[in-house]
């Protein structure tokens, strides 16, 4: 992990061109959002909030490549935000390397205790490989992180998450 000098406090009009920025990607336009993120200073590209912006549009375009730089950028940066391991697990998984992926993620699950999303994308990347108990380990540990009643109607709506699904179905059903 690289160290990186203090990070410099966005300006005022950096802070604009962020929300711009947020406001073109909730509109689905990340070229305009992308557009709104070269305006910012050069000092601040390396900002967490800038980086994850700057991923989010990247993925829209589906540039896998960009968005694994900048997500280790991010983790770099700023490792105690979840974000930044969900990103690089993301992209790793976009760039066909889910054992990767999900690695990442595994090696970071303790450090965010209070956060569901890390062990539910554990459970779609277990499921993904076929790893039906640890997919299933995932999933309840998402449940107990998070709101169950909101994650239990999500899981059964996630495609990533249909073979799980039909894996339980079938095993009960042989039973």
């Amino acid at each position: 992990m690289k160290k990186t000098a203090a990070m410099k406090p966005l300006r005022r009009a950096d802070m604009l061109h962020l929300e711009a920025a947020q406001g073109w990607i909730e509109l689905d336009n990340p070229s305009e959002a992308q557009r709104e993120l070269d305006a910012i200073e050069a000092a601040c590209l390396e900002n967490p909030e800038v980086l994850e912006l700057r991923w989010k549009t990247s993925a829209m375009d589906q540039h896998w490549d960009i968005c694994l730089d900048l997500a280790e950028t991010l983790v770099d940066v700023a490792p105690r935000k979840s974000t930044g391991w969900l990103y690089l697990a993301a992209s790793l998984h976009s760039l066909r390397h889910p054992e990767e992926a999900y690695e990442t993620l595994v090696e970071v699950v303790d450090s965010f205790s209070n956060n569901p999303a890390i062990p539910y994308q554990l459970a779609c990347y277990a499921c993904e490989m076929r790893l039906w108990n640890e997919a299933k380990t995932w999933l309840d540990e998402a449940f107990v992180r998070g709101n169950s009643d909101e994650l239990k109607v999500l899981a059964l709506q996630d495609s990533s998450l249909q073979p799980f699904w039909e894996h339980m179905a079938q095993r009960t059903a042989n039973v």
